[in-house]
């Protein structure tokens, strides 16, 4: 296995010119990140299928890199069991399809319909309940540090939204499940309850949507056609509101995802000194820690929480600066396999080049 980890830090220490990163992230990933925070920044037009990639921008916006594994996690996880718990309700519908013998001739499109939704309702829910336990699985399996999760996250952006717009679709079938069973079953009287309720559910729907424009502005505004018929895009202060929560959003992206790539603090991703960046960092943590096998793993956790050297050495320079050095990559490192010794190690680096950089000054 030797030669196979030399090849990867090779490849991770000396990137080609196309593969700028953040640690190492590629010139892909970052446009990817771009492309996702965008919409944030001055992209509040209508756009039909927004939604697809509304709460992965918010998750990606988080300013604590180390709860973005748990949210994200928490979703996949809601997903699945919801999508089961939908599934088990109509199952038996798609399983034992409505016999077109035991109906009247002119009722036959009615029960081949009926069959018909019950059979997709189904095949969705069964989908979604094994990919995003898939999804999973996978995502447990290849998020070691805050960093790799931020990119896990940004690249399957559009996947989390269509799983999560996958477990929506299904209810509004179990909806015409109902009505065509009481077309089928039920007379007049139980019809208008039937068409009463369904008509509640849509008021009720648009109406949720609209409540979260207060709450929750940019997603009620991404939302706005699949879920609330359009109504969230006529109204005037929507948008206001969405600009606003955007704002927001980004302001918290700097702490976060956006920590030591925006330095010009415009929401658009420096590309010029990144590569330089990186490798000045693993450098300087390789000459911390001797000999220590995942350098590049901690200067690319370092960057991915805006910690570069010149903040490490200026920490160090103030009163208690040490202690909070230590203090701080031992809370927030645990995902790189820093060793307890380690911070310590980081943190008299920082001193020490403080320190010369004091001499040289008073010189």
């Amino acid at each position: 296995m030797g030669w196979l980890e030399n090849r990867l830090r090779k490849r991770r220490v000396a990137p080609s010119d196309g593969d700028a990163r953040n640690g190492t992230w590629s010139a892909a990933d970052k446009a990817c990140l771009q492309r996702a925070i965008d919409p944030l920044r001055a992209n509040f037009r209508r756009r039909p299928f927004a939604f697809l990639g509304s709460e992965a921008t918010t998750m990606l916006c988080s300013s604590k890199p180390g709860e973005v594994y748990e949210r994200l996690t928490s979703m996949l996880s809601n997903m699945s069991i919801v999508s089961g718990v939908v599934l088990s309700a109509f199952a038996g519908a798609a399983l034992s399809p409505l016999a077109p013998d035991d109906y009247p001739p002119a009722a036959r499109a009615k029960v081949d319909a009926f069959n018909a939704v019950a059979a997709v309702t189904v095949a969705i829910q069964l989908l979604v309940c094994l990919y995003s336990t898939f999804t999973l699985y996978i995502l447990t399996a290849n998020a070691p540090s805050p960093s790799a999760t931020y990119r896990h996250l940004m690249h399957m952006a559009r996947w989390i939204g269509f799983l999560e717009f996958m477990t929506f679709v299904p209810a509004l079938g179990g909806f015409v499940l109902v009505g065509i069973a009481a077309t089928l079953r039920c007379g007049d009287f139980a019809l208008y309850v039937v068409a009463a309720v369904a008509a509640a559910f849509v008021t009720f729907q648009v109406w949720f949507v609209c409540l979260n424009m207060w709450a929750f502005p940019y997603n009620s505004w991404c939302w706005a056609l699949p879920a609330g018929s359009g109504v969230p895009w006529m109204l005037p202060w929507n948008r206001d509101l969405a600009e606003d929560h955007g704002r927001l959003l980004l302001d918290e992206a700097r702490e976060g995802v956006l920590a030591g790539l925006d330095d010009d603090g415009d929401d658009v991703i420096d590309n010029v000194r990144e590569p330089e960046r990186a490798r000045e960092l693993e450098d300087w943590i390789r000459t911390a820690l001797p000999g220590f096998p995942r350098c590049v793993d901690v200067a690319e956790d370092l960057l991915a929480n805006g910690l570069t050297r010149d903040r490490l050495v200026e920490a160090a320079t103030l009163p208690g600066g040490f202690q909070v050095l230590v203090d701080m990559l031992s809370a927030q490192m645990k995902g790189s396999g820093l060793r307890p010794g380690d911070p310590l190690a980081v943190a008299a680096a920082a001193m020490r080049d403080a320190a010369a950089v004091a001499v040289t000054v008073a010189a």
